[in-house]
């Protein structure tokens, strides 16, 4: 999305796309062919952390799930980010931010105060908070198991849950909007 978000400017490159991306190596790889998986698999069984955000099940269909990556590389800390979780009624749904702040409540808290119509927020909160949280578990992973600082483990987690604590923390603070 970031590559189409705003005009183009040097290379091609929008100004999101360079800013997110600066300095990062990167590649393409088909996760349907047994070609990609491998690459995949081979990458993995040299790194420190792993992070998908496929709807749940699906890395695991595809064979680079958390238990068949750790069987190249035991240390591995795997990190699964979910639209809405692993279990429930919409788990295996896709999200995208804006129906994550709706689901949160976010955007009822950011409601015009005029006509009560619900708004979003105008930047990729949920996207941004729920990548926050992913890197505050993948830092204090070595602190679950202070002899190994690569030790094995996953971490899963859903954009809803730090988008609903940002709600609850700004309702706190926010005086209640008019009722029409």
């Amino acid at each position: 999305v970031s590559r189409r978000v705003g005009p183009p400017s040097m290379y091609g490159l929008t100004p999101l796309y360079a800013e997110c991306n600066r300095n990062k190596r990167a590649i393409a790889v088909d996760l349907k062919s047994t070609d990609g998986i491998e690459i995949v698999r081979r990458l993995a069984s040299k790194a420190d952390v792993v992070l998908e955000n496929f709807r749940p099940g699906v890395a695991d269909r595809l064979g680079i799930g958390d238990a068949a990556l750790r069987e190249g590389n035991p240390g591995l800390v795997y990190v699964s980010v979910s639209g809405f979780g692993s279990t429930g009624p919409y788990a295996g749904k896709s999200a995208y931010d804006p129906a994550v702040q709706a689901y949160g409540g976010i955007c009822a808290v950011q409601a015009n105060p005029e006509d009560g119509v619900p708004q979003l927020i105008r930047h990729t909160v949920a996207d941004k908070v729920s990548a926050l949280t992913a890197c505050q578990a993948i830092t204090a992973a070595p602190s679950w198991h202070p002899q190994n600082f690569l030790f094995g483990s996953r971490f899963s987690g859903t954009p809803r849950v730090p988008s609903t604590a940002l709600r609850l923390a700004r309702h706190r603070h926010t005086p209640p909007s008019p009722q029409p």
